[in-house]
């Protein structure tokens, strides 16, 4: 919708004389601003997870039966080669505002 917005704002501005260009620029910045602190909300929001299904417990369990899930020797394997990890790695923008939290 808002770039149909666009599309027929600069189709206006080159095309009717009498519009008040200016106005139109700033309608179109004030619309596009508006856009995006709405589309940053909505990214804050924080959305609970659902509780599983009854299928998804019974196709959780059967699969604790067929693989063997006491067999920790891959756990150990996996650890003869570790070297070090980094505590509270944290990736961050220039502007200091967290990308990615571990």
């Amino acid at each position: 919708m808002l770039i149909q917005f666009l599309i027929i704002d600069d189709f206006a501005v080159k095309n009717l004389p009498k519009i008040n260009i200016i106005a139109m620029k700033t309608f179109k910045h004030l619309l596009l601003a508006v856009s995006l602190m709405s589309n940053a909300l909505m990214a804050q929001q924080v959305v609970q997870p659902k509780p599983p299904t009854p299928q998804t417990i019974k196709k959780n369990k059967e699969v604790l039966t067929q693989l063997p899930f006491d067999d920790t020797t891959s756990f150990t394997n996996a650890e003869r080669g570790f070297i070090a990890t980094t505590p509270n790695l944290v990736i961050t923008k220039p502007d200091k505002a967290p990308v990615w939290n571990m």
